[in-house]
């Protein structure tokens, strides 16, 4: 088993415009980010299990399947 699967996935919020921005628009990246930082604007960094609840209700089923991909992606391969 994978030592890594119980520890939290944390990503820095100021991370994730970079990652999408070759696969995603700018205005739906723009919709992302807002989703994510919530009520909380001084947010640095959110655990890749919240991402998916808080983008449900804005995006489609394979919008969120792509970000999320590309998030994972990048922890795996952080060039």
């Amino acid at each position: 088993m994978n030592p890594d699967t119980f520890k939290p996935q944390t990503i820095a919020l100021a991370a994730i415009r970079p990652i999408l921005s070759e696969d995603i628009s700018k205005n739906k990246i723009d919709r992302i980010m807002m989703a994510l930082r919530g009520n909380d604007p001084d947010r640095t960094s959110i655990d890749l299990t919240e991402i998916r609840p808080l983008l449900l209700e804005d995006f489609s089923e394979a919008d969120i399947t792509r970000i999320m991909m590309a998030l994972k992606l990048s922890r795996v391969n952080p060039n």
